[in-house]
C-alpha cells in the first residue's frame, strides 16, 4: 500500500480501477442527461427536402426583372403536402413556410412583396436567386456523425435524435453508487440531536452529488463505530459499481473502516494523499469493486467526492472529458496555502464586464464548515507546487454543476 501520494497519483489509481458500465436502450423520452454508448450516425438528411422559409410564392428568379413582374399561380402548397406541379416559365406556386419547393422553382418571394388577383400575382421587385429557400440537408447530411459516444444528451441533442427517428438510443447504464456514512455521534436528519450529536449531512449530500453527476443511488446506509455494524453496512452495498464510505478512515481510536475492509479481503491501494481537504483519503478494491474511503468531515467528504467520485463516474460512463469545466480566473482575495499540498478550495467565481473571471474563497475554508459548500459555485485548484496565493494570482477553477456565473 502506498501512502502520502500526490493528488495526480491518487486520481490515476482510482480511474485505472473503475470499469465502463454496460449499455442499455431506453425510450427517447428518458434520454435527457444520459450518456450515449455509441456514435449516432444520420441515416437521413435534415431537412430531407428543400423548403420555403417564408409564406409567399415559389418561382424562377430569372422570370423577374429588377422591378418585379406578373406571374401565373399554378398551385397552392401548404406545409406537409408535396407539390403536384412543376413551375415553368412565367409561373409560380403559392407556398407556406416549411412546405417543399416545387420542381422548377429556385426562389421564394415573401407575400408582403405581392398582390394576388385570382390566378395571377403581381410582384413589386426582383429577387436574388435562392432567396428564402432552405436547401435540403442544410443541417445534416446522410452519414454525418451527429452525436458521439460519451456525449451527454442535452435538450438540443434529444431534439436531433427525434428528428432522426432515433426513438431508442443506446446509452450507458447509470453507475450504481453505494454510500455509507459512519459515526456514533451521527443521528438521522429527522432526529433532535442530544448534546454531542450531529445530524447526518454526509449521507444526503453524497447521495445528491451522485445523482447530479449522473449515477444511480437508492439511498445511503449509516453504520455505528462498531466493526460488526460497519461490516454489515459494507456487505449490503457490495452489488454496486463504486462504494463510497464517509468517515472512519483516519487514525482515531474508533476509526474501524480500514481495518474492517482489510479483514474482508480488500486490497488497499493507497491511504493518505498530499491534499487539503481530504488528506486521509483511502482507496482499495474487494474483487472488482472499487471502494473510496472519504474523511468524515462534511467539507472533506463533499470535496473528495466532487473530485474523485465525479471523475470515477464520468469514466464509468465513458465520457471524454472528466470532471467539471476548468477555466482560468484571477484571485480577488488572499488565501493561505501550505506548500506541497494540492488544495481544493471552495470558491465563488464572478464574471467581469470584460468577460474575464475573478474568484475568491467561499467563506472560511475549515473542513467542518459546510456553509462554504453551500455558497461555492466552483472549486479552486491550487497545485502542490504553488505557494503564494493573493489578489492577481492566476488560478484554475473547476465549475460545479449548479454554477451560475453572476457578473461583478
Amino acid at each position: 500500500m502506498r501512502t502520502f501520494i500526490s493528488f495526480n497519483e491518487a486520481l490515476s489509481e482510482v480511474l485505472d480501477r473503475v470499469r465502463l458500465v454496460e449499455a442499455e436502450r431506453i425510450p427517447l423520452s428518458e434520454a435527457l442527461g444520459r450518456t450515449l454508448a455509441k456514435d449516432v450516425v444520420s441515416s437521413d438528411s435534415i431537412p430531407p427536402f428543400a423548403s420555403s422559409a417564408m409564406d409567399g410564392y415559389a418561382l424562377r428568379a430569372e422570370d423577374l426583372t429588377g422591378t418585379g413582374g406578373t406571374l401565373k399561380v399554378i398551385e397552392h402548397i401548404p406545409a406537409g403536402r408535396m407539390p403536384q406541379k412543376t413551375v415553368g416559365v412565367g409561373q409560380c406556386a403559392r407556398i407556406m413556410t416549411g412546405a417543399p419547393i416545387p420542381k422548377g422553382a429556385d426562389t421564394v418571394v415573401p407575400v408582403e412583396w405581392t398582390q394576388e388577383d385570382q390566378e395571377v400575382v403581381d410582384i413589386d421587385r426582383g429577387a436574388t436567386l435562392g432567396v428564402h429557400v432552405r436547401p435540403a440537408a442544410e443541417d445534416v447530411c446522410v452519414g454525418d456523425i451527429i452525436l458521439r459516444e460519451g456525449d451527454v444528451v442535452t435538450p438540443g441533442g434529444l431534439g436531433m435524435l427525434a428528428s432522426l427517428g432515433c426513438i431508442s438510443p443506446l446509452v450507458r447504464k447509470r453507475p450504481r453508487i453505494g454510500i455509507i456514512s459512519t459515526g456514533d455521534e451521527v443521528v438521522p436528519p429527522s432526529a433532535q440531536p442530544e448534546m454531542g450529536q450531529i445530524r447526518n449531512s454526509n449521507g444526503p449530500t453524497l447521495q445528491a452529488l451522485a445523482g447530479v453527476f449522473g449515477a444511480s443511488c437508492m439511498g445511503y446506509v449509516h453504520a455505528k463505530d462498531d466493526p460488526k455494524d460497519i461490516q454489515r453496512a459494507i456487505e449490503s452495498q457490495m452489488e454496486t459499481d463504486l462504494l463510497i464510505i464517509a468517515g472512519g478512515v483516519s487514525v482515531g481510536q474508533h476509526d474501524y473502516v480500514k481495518t474492517v475492509l482489510e479483514k474482508m479481503g480488500m486490497a488497499m491501494h493507497f491511504w493518505k494523499v498530499r491534499q487539503r481537504p481530504g488528506k486521509p483519503l483511502a482507496f482499495g478494491t474487494i474483487g472488482k469493486l472499487p471502494i473510496l474511503g472519504l474523511p468524515g468531515n462534511p467539507v472533506s467528504s463533499a470535496m473528495c467526492f466532487s473530485i474523485y467520485g465525479r471523475r470515477a463516474i464520468d469514466t464509468m460512463l465513458g465520457k471524454a472529458n472528466l470532471g467539471g469545466a476548468q477555466l482560468q480566473a484571477t484571485m480577488n482575495a488572499p488565501m493561505k496555502k501550505v506548500p506541497e499540498l494540492h488544495y481544493f478550495s471552495r470558491g465563488i467565481a464572478l464574471m467581469r464586464s470584460d468577460g474575464t473571471l475573478e474568484v475568491g474563497p467561499a467563506g472560511a475554508q475549515g473542513s467542518n464548515l459546510l456553509g462554504s459548500v453551500l455558497k461555492a459555485n466552483c472549486i479552486i485548484h491550487l497545485p502542490a507546487d504553488q505557494s503564494k496565493v493573493g489578489p492577481g494570482t492566476k488560478v484554475t477553477i473547476e465549475l460545479l454543476p449548479w454554477t451560475n456565473l453572476n457578473p461583478v
